[in-house]
């Protein structure tokens, strides 16, 4: 071989190294206030986007492209999804003998790599084995209960996301009325608007007074409930001394419950990039309570103010990962 067909092999090699080295993701790299995520799409580069740090986006269902549904405010960090909503069901594949798994199924070692993981707003992004629920949900329920903070949210996150909400119902709502972590209330909370049994309404309502952190929770997840009651919290929620984007939020709620005739945007389109631009949205169901709503659901009006007026602000809890990074 020739010396110049050497350098040209070696230059050739050369490059495609640099290539395989380089990773396969377009888009800007996101600031110190910004979270990254992946647009939907499973084939070619990753196109990454930015959604600012301190806006709590509406929790959303999706398929991954590893085929598993899962449930997540932004499909966000190292994860790739190919759309929203949850992945088609999958034939049922002939029995196998269980691989030994790769991901660590016991509870300790799985929450010392969940405390270690990158974060997308209060969502580690961490794999949670199936044996993790089904062989550590005791000592996963212990550690929300008794654990240092980052172990305890861990747990929370991954019994809230994953575990069993009807037979873990009485511990949600025990841990909604006790806890003093923010985040584990929040758990809390999506866990018992996943399960929407019409008995925890009530306590669910509370939560607009009992613990304000959580209305942008509240402002995606009370429709789940598919009940009269919801409408007046929805209606409170557009209140202009709230975010925008809980506003939005309770807007589309509104829309998406079926019970309130819909109210077109004050314009078109409604609103620019998520966390940003006027509020066109929630103005409208404003008007609209006003001018025939509050009529229309005064029963439920009546509870709702019944409701909120006994309860008072729990204070002093410890604050979520998102609020503690918030300057003060």
């Amino acid at each position: 071989m020739t010396s110049l067909s050497i350098r040209a092999l070696a230059l050739t090699l050369s490059r495609a190294a640099t290539a395989r080295a380089q990773p396969q993701v377009s888009g800007r790299a996101c600031r110190s206030d910004e979270v990254p995520y992946f647009e939907a799409g499973c084939d070619g580069p990753a196109r990454r986007r930015c959604w600012p740090a301190n806006v709590r986006p509406t929790p959303m269902t999706f398929c991954a492209c590893d085929g598993r549904t899962s449930s997540a405010p932004l499909p966000g960090g190292g994860l790739r999804w190919r759309h929203g909503g949850p992945c088609a069901a999958r034939p049922t594949p002939a029995p196998l003998e269980t691989p030994a798994p790769t991901a660590p199924t016991d509870v300790p070692t799985w929450l010392s790599r969940c405390v270690d993981a990158p974060r997308n707003g209060l969502n580690p992004q961490i794999e949670v084995p199936p044996e993790l629920i089904a062989r550590g949900r005791a000592a996963l329920v212990a550690a929300v209960l008794r654990a240092p903070r980052d172990r305890r949210r861990c747990a929370a996150w991954a019994l809230s996301r994953h575990g069993p909400t009807r037979e873990l119902r009485p511990f949600w709502r025990a841990q909604l009325t006790r806890s003093r972590d923010a985040q584990v209330i929040t758990e809390a909370f999506i866990a018992l608007s996943e399960l929407a049994d019409p008995a925890d309404l009530d306590l669910a309502l509370e939560q607009y007074a009992q613990h304000p952190h959580l209305r942008h929770m509240m402002a995606g997840r009370l429709r789940n409930w598919r009940d009269r009651r919801v409408v007046p919290a929805l209606v409170a929620l557009l209140a202009p001394s709230e975010p925008v984007v809980i506003r939005r939020n309770a807007a589309s709620s509104l829309e998406v419950l079926g019970m309130v005739p819909r109210q077109p945007p004050d314009a078109d389109p409604p609103h620019t990039a998520p966390g940003a631009g006027a509020d066109t949205t929630a103005a409208p169901y404003r008007r609209w309570w006003e001018r025939e709503g509050r009529a229309r659901f005064a029963t439920e009006q009546s509870a709702w103010e019944t409701l909120t007026a006994r309860v008072r602000a729990v204070t002093g809890l410890e604050p979520d990962w998102i609020d503690a990074t918030r300057p003060r």
